[in-house]
């Protein structure tokens, strides 16, 4: 028999919800109630809603609405008759442990990326007027002055470089273009006499061996490569002074499948002392690579390969399994205006840190370029 009103007919089920925010819809997917206000009776979700949604809808589905200009993790249920007929539906707000894979699945990362570009526009103006005042502080000979400005140019940098990654993350969530390669090969060496460079000065020396011939890998975006640059570097620059890096590139096969293999063997002591007596040198590779973990591990992901970090007997290894590309395809040229990296006007982080790492290792150096 159909209950007589509709508070009747969602009533048996808002107790499987207890704890979350619920809105109850009809047929149509309008409105009839909403705990938190967030949509008003009457309305069709359907217009707020990021995905299309099939009328009738059969079984669960996970979307993001848009609303008051912010986003939700929304989950429609079916309520269904004794036929099998979707009756109405009840749409849970679901917290953030659900949210990753709705977002995966949806355009959200597409309406988000216009944040980042806001945050990182505005951190480089601010970035241009604390240059500004620091060099009027430099003209007048004013250095007891620039304690402060250094601090806030510190923070506008990390905050440039947040968005910066955060960018490249939500880029790689919604486009794809498996026919771009990239040499990885290429890309390591080039990377390792960048890094060699950096310190010239130090008295150390990354090793880099590469097989020969072209180690072709599929890149979802050019901003895929650059998180895998930035990610290795930091590894490969942050260490303790004594250790050697070593990175090899190299095909691997498994089950019957070729990879290409980026392999990083760094020194891995986090502590000279417990007791941090002696000043304790902390080694960055780990807490540098942690900058790009999410990255990178997402990156192997959508390429269908792997990412693993182990510690053995001191020393920490770093290995990236990417699938090997068959074809040539159209390749990411490495050295070409297209391929410039997300930039707005503040240095990028990789930049700072290799300035830092040079004084680390008793260089001169200087951010300010």
């Amino acid at each position: 028999m159909q209950p007589a009103t509709k508070e009747e007919l969602f009533a048996p089920y808002l107790g499987l919800f207890s704890g979350s925010d619920t809105a109850c819809l009809d047929n149509r997917f309008c409105v009839v109630s909403c705990d938190n206000g967030i949509l008003v009776p009457g309305e069709s979700v359907l217009q707020s809603l990021r995905e299309l949604v099939p009328e009738p809808l059969g079984t669960m589905m996970d979307t993001t609405l848009y609303k008051k200009e912010r986003f939700f993790c929304f989950r429609i249920h079916p309520i269904k008759n004794d036929i099998g007929e979707s009756i109405a539906y009840i749409g849970e707000f679901i917290g953030a442990d659900g949210a990753r894979s709705i977002i995966e699945r949806t355009e959200g990362p597409s309406d988000i990326l216009p944040l980042y570009n806001a945050v990182e526009t505005n951190s480089a103006q601010i970035w241009d007027k604390l240059s500004e005042i620091r060099y009027d502080f430099i003209k007048r000979r004013e250095y007891d002055r620039m304690s402060p400005v250094i601090a806030m140019e510190s923070a506008v940098t990390t905050i440039a470089a947040v968005c910066s990654n955060a960018f490249h993350y939500a880029e790689m969530l919604y486009c794809t273009q498996r026919e771009t390669v990239v040499d990885a090969g290429t890309l390591c060496e080039e990377l390792g006499q960048r890094c060699n460079a950096a310190l010239a000065k130090c008295g150390r020396h990354i090793e880099v061996m590469t097989e020969p011939g072209r180690l072709n890998i599929y890149a979802d975006s050019r901003r895929a490569v650059v998180a895998l640059v930035n990610a290795i570097q930091n590894a490969l620059l942050y260490s303790p002074r004594e250790s050697e890096p070593v990175l090899t590139v190299c095909y691997r096969e498994s089950r019957g499948r070729k990879f290409v293999e980026i392999r990083l063997v760094n020194e891995s002591s986090m502590f000279t002392s417990r007791d941090f007596s002696d000043g304790t040198e902390v080694n960055f590779s780990y807490q540098r690579l942690g900058y790009g973990i999410p990255i990178i591990k997402r990156f192997a992901q959508v390429s269908g390969g792997w990412f693993d970090m182990s510690e053995d007997n001191g020393k920490v290894t770093v290995t990236i399994s990417l699938p090997a590309a068959y074809t040539d395809g159209s390749e990411i040229p490495l050295r070409s205006p297209g391929g410039a990296r997300y930039d707005a006007g503040v240095p990028d982080i990789t930049d700072i840190m290799m300035y830092e790492v040079v004084q680390f290792f008793g260089g001169d150096a200087s951010i300010h370029r």
